[in-house]
Parts: C-alpha cells; structure tokens; sequence
C-alpha cells in the first residue's frame, strides 16, 4: 500500500514588482493570500462553506484547502478533518522586500495535490496582481524550480516563456527509504522557526514533553499517509 504514497517539492521564486511589507514569519500571511486568489480563481458558487457546495467533490479549493474524506471512506471514516495536500515553506523570513528583491519559498505537494501544480502556479500569479502583506504589494512569479527526483534543478516554470514544463520530479515511498539508508546518523534535532500551538488533553500545552509532541507526529503523518493512499 505504501508504494502509492508520492511527494515532490519545488523552489518558488517571486519578484517584488513594489514594496512589500509583511510579518517577519510570512508563512501565514503566504498561505491566506494564495488561498484567497486559488477561491477568486477556482469557485463558481460563492459559498461560505465548501461543505455546503454540490461540486465539493469535483472542485479544486475543496481538495487542496478544506480536505475532507468522502461519504463512501471507511480507512478514515473517524477523521472529520484531513492535513492539506500542501505545504508552503518559507526560505526567507525577513518580512520586508524591495522593489526587485526575490522571495523564496518551497512548495511541497503530496499525493492527488501533485496533478494540481498548474492551479497552484495560476493562483500565485493571481496573488501576484493581487498583492500581499501591509499595502498589498504586488509582484512576479518569476521562476518554479523542481526541487525533488531526477529532474531536481530542471525549470517547471519561467515568466520569460509562461510555459510550465510537464515533469514527473516526484517521489515513491521507495525512493523515501532509500534517502534514509543513506544517512550516516540517524539523529535528528527539531527546531521550531515559527509560534507553534499544541493541545494535549482539551487544553493548551504550556510546554512541550517529548511524547506529546511524537504523538502529533505521528498522528499527523499516518492520517497523510493514510488519506493519499486510500483516496482513490
């Protein structure tokens, strides 16, 4: 089963075309500009809830942003709520950009999400007119690096030519064992770049005991794991 399980990440590049002003950590501010301009580009019905939509099975918002398991699910019938199909990964976080001055950030896409990369570079460029952060500052999707699999470093994407190129970059869960064969120690330190928030028993946990955090974790990643296996 878990020769289904697939992921691929690529390095966005963005241009300022003016100022731009936002908080020093910008992955919230990213992920609410690019959720608005993927609804602004994709809904039809201009309703409040996905849920409440007839196309909620058929529609690209309702996938990407307010995952859910079908009617018909029975491996995660007991989850009324489903970890996104992406991630966005800030690479700098100084907040502030200049007119001309590149903002990086990594896109990593999981399962059925890959096959939606074009939605995703479109609503960018939405975002791009759009503008984003304290004065809605606008800019340019300048280039889209693939950052995974044998095509790592090829460009999917270029405002020169505003052309996607069609490349499988992703990776199996063979290709995940594999990377950690390869790792000479296998010691990992966690470091948390962004305010991070945990419940543990109803309430918010002041401190963060390891077996709380290793069972989000891992509750986390088998629910993902899980889902973009038995999706289809």
């Amino acid at each position: 089963m878990l020769k289904a399980f697939r992921i691929t990440q690529y390095r966005i590049v963005l241009t300022a075309i003016e100022p731009i002003f936002m908080p020093e950590y910008s992955g919230s501010t990213l992920r609410g500009g690019f959720g608005h301009a993927f609804r602004k580009i994709v809904c039809t019905k201009g309703l409040t809830k996905c849920q409440d939509c007839m196309l909620k099975g058929v529609c690209p918002y309702s996938y990407v942003f307010e995952t859910s398991p079908p009617d018909t699910a029975t491996q995660l019938s007991s989850y009324k709520d489903i970890p996104r199909p992406f991630i966005l990964d800030p690479l700098d976080t100084h907040g502030n950009y200049r007119t001309g001055e590149s903002l990086n950030f990594r896109l990593i896409l999981i399962g059925r999400g890959i096959d939606y990369l074009p939605y995703f570079l479109v609503s960018l460029r939405e975002l791009g007119e759009l503008g984003i952060g304290k004065g809605r500052g606008r800019f340019q999707l300048s280039e889209v690096v693939a950052d995974s699999g044998t095509n790592s470093g090829e460009i999917i994407y270029s405002s020169e030519t505003e052309l996607v190129r069609n490349l499988d970059n992703s990776l199996v869960f063979d290709d995940i064992c594999k990377e950690i064969d390869s790792w000479a120690e296998y010691k990992i330190t966690v470091d948390f770049l962004t305010p991070t928030r945990i419940t543990y028993q109803g309430s918010l946990s002041d401190e963060l005991p390891f077996h709380v955090f290793i069972q989000r974790l891992m509750g986390r990643g088998l629910s993902v794991i899980l889902w973009y296996i038995f999706e289809d």
